[in-house]
């Protein structure tokens, strides 16, 4: 699976993300993982809206943007919920819950990708 690192300014936050861009990637998403590693993520692309169901732990939901600037965040999301739909959101990353508070990202930051191997 394709994986991306995601940086907010110099500052990688996340060295292993696993893209999801097909429509079986982003349904089976992060239900195949125990627990989430701090640099551990997924990029769900297109996505305008999560669930959680299957899950074992919580998550950081961020929306993004086409240009990659967060429209919103769900902090430490729970296992069998539903994300509100965000307007706008063109993908979603996830990741650890509480990840979001370290780096403190807020809407309106914009993040960066880059392909890792």
């Amino acid at each position: 699976m394709k994986k991306v690192a995601v940086f907010f300014g110099e500052r990688e936050i996340a060295g292993r993300v696993y893209v999801a861009d097909t429509f079986l990637k982003r349904l089976v998403g992060l239900r195949r993982f125990k627990e989430l590693k701090d640099d551990e993520g997924m990029l769900l692309c297109p996505c305008f809206q999560i669930h959680t169901f299957g899950m074992n732990f919580d998550i950081d939901v961020v929306f993004l943007s086409r240009d990659s600037t967060i429209l919103d965040i769900h902090h430490r999301m729970q296992p069998g919920g539903i994300s509100k739909k965000v307007k706008g959101a063109h993908k979603v990353l996830e990741l650890k819950g509480g990840i979001t508070e370290i780096y403190s990202l807020e809407p309106g930051d914009t993040l960066r990708f880059e392909e890792r191997r």
